[in-house]
């Protein structure tokens, strides 16, 4: 795709996104605070009892045009970072910190990485645990690593 067919891809699909906006009422707003203080009292239940969540980052590795398609690059993009992303945007919802660490690569030589998530105000034991890691495996300085 050159340059001009990906700027038509990306108006089209901000154009979709700007309708869809249209249709959002104050009910369904309402609906999604009321999901994500829900999610945020699973995580401090659970952080109650764990020092930090760790997750992977994604759960599943990145997609290549040929899978979505051209023609719906952008929603088809939209789509599959939602899903692939979802560890990560639980952490955006709820506010809690959290940290992305290099956890080696794929069989397919594609870096792949762990979420780390702590309680609020705890962002000393993110870096703690990163830094743990990273001696225990002696990661400083590598871009990639077999566990």
């Amino acid at each position: 795709m050159d340059k001009h067919g990906a700027c038509n891809h990306l108006m089209r699909g901000t154009h979709r996104w700007l309708n869809y906006a249209k249709t959002v009422t104050g009910v369904s707003i309402s609906s999604g605070v009321n999901i994500f203080s829900r999610i945020r009292e699973k995580f401090n239940t659970v952080l109650n009892d764990y020092d930090l969540i760790i997750t992977p980052s994604s759960v599943m590795t990145p997609f290549t045009i040929e899978e979505v398609g051209e023609e719906d690059m952008v929603d088809g993009c939209f789509k599959y970072s939602l899903k692939a992303l979802s560890y990560l945007l639980l952490n955006n919802l709820t506010g809690h910190p959290s940290m992305v660490l290099p956890a080696g690569v794929s069989v397919e030589g594609i870096p792949v990485g762990l979420n780390v998530v702590s309680k609020y105000c705890n962002e000393d034991l993110l870096f703690q645990f990163a830094n743990a890691l990273e001696e225990t495996f002696e990661l400083h300085g590598k871009t990639s690593f077999e566990i």
